[in-house]
């Protein structure tokens, strides 16, 4: 997904969805901006008021729950992961977030103040390398996180934890995400690890993830077997030849 103005891949009221295996990046050309720095949220999760009571005949029980997220690569967007909830009576209950790659959003995860019990957020890179960037914003509350990396320090809250990684993070590519203009300027291979980067190794299997879901845990973004011990992130990093994956994801094709 190329330089969408909106939202890039986004979710309104639908329990049990699976977000995964995505490319999603901004553009420097301002007329796809939703804001005035970037395109719209990357991938955004949400329960619309307008769909409740006083506004429409959905159920309140009918929200964006049991969502599983992983395996995405998102930068230069305005959310790189978002939690909206914008009807008031949203919990966004058994999110499952892991091994995702966000770079250089205005805001790497995002969270409004809603409650989020039993959801688990783990495995992932956020790297904010630009002026202005930030990795977490939002208080996620009843979010159980485990095993990421934060590029500005410990965020603090639900968000410490022992086993997460703070510095030597090295991606194939690691400035100029915020000058992209055209979608064939980037793919996969962008959000490559390199074999030096403190995150490979860093992550855990699967201590807070589902027996059900060990499968795609241990996938990264291309369906290759993750390193072992886990890499964070959704690529594994480069293999001890150097050599990368076949079969190159690329963007192609005109802004929309």
């Amino acid at each position: 997904m190329f330089s969408a103005r909106a939202l890039g891949i986004y979710s309104d009221s639908a329990p049990r969805t699976i977000i995964r295996r995505n490319i999603v990046i901004g553009t420097t050309d301002s007329k796809y901006w939703r804001n005035d720095a970037s395109t719209g949220g990357g991938i955004i999760v949400n329960n619309e008021g307008y769909h409740y009571e006083g506004g429409g005949a959905l159920a309140p029980n009918v929200q964006s729950t049991d969502v599983q997220i992983y395996g995405n690569l998102v930068a230069f967007t305005n959310h790189g992961i978002g939690f909206w909830g914008q009807y008031s009576g949203t919990s966004f209950d058994n999110i499952l977030i892991y091994n995702n790659t966000l770079v250089d959003n205005d805001v790497q995860f995002f969270t409004r103040n809603k409650p989020m019990p039993g959801s688990v957020f783990v495995n992932n890179i956020l790297y904010s390398g630009s002026p202005g960037t930030v990795d977490v914003e939002g208080p996620a509350k009843g979010l159980t996180a485990r095993n990421n990396y934060f590029s500005q320090g410990d965020p603090g809250g639900p968000f410490s934890h022992s086993g997460n990684v703070y510095e030597g993070l090295e991606l194939s590519r690691m400035d100029g995400w915020r000058s992209i203009s055209e979608g064939d300027e980037v793919s996969w291979r962008d959000f490559e690890p390199t074999q030096a980067s403190a995150t490979n190794g860093a992550g855990i299997k699967a201590d807070l993830i589902p027996d059900s879901l060990r499968e795609e845990v241990l996938s990264d973004f291309n369906e290759k077997p993750h390193n072992d011990p886990l890499d964070l992130g959704a690529l594994r990093a480069r293999t001890g030849s150097g050599k990368v994956p076949k079969s190159p994801t690329a963007l192609t094709g005109t802004p929309r």
